[in-house]
């Protein structure tokens, strides 16, 4: 039961194993996966650009949640302008 349970709580690195291929590969006694290694941080301290993208996104879902409190959830709201200043390049500004 715990090699069941070890199962079910899987990461999503391996896809699942029909049930009959589980039992008669003994699969019970798999090792579970090493969790993946995280990049260090950059040594200049600026962000990677999909850290950049990533906090992009969200400052744009924060805006559009408030924004939509605000309105009740009116779609005729305005267009949310978002600044574009943090998509620069360096050096093309």
């Amino acid at each position: 039961m715990d090699g069941l349970k070890r199962y079910v709580a899987k990461r999503d690195d391996r896809p699942w194993c029909n049930l009959s291929t589980w039992l008669n590969q003994d699969r019970w006694t798999d090792r579970p996966a090493a969790a993946p290694a995280r990049a260090p941080p950059s040594p200049s301290g600026r962000q990677s650009r999909s850290e950049q993208i990533r906090d992009h996104n969200r400052r744009v879902s924060e805006a559009l949640h408030k924004r939509m409190r605000q309105d009740n959830g009116n779609a005729t709201a305005d267009i949310i302008d978002i600044d574009r200043s943090d998509w620069t390049v360096e050096g093309s500004a």
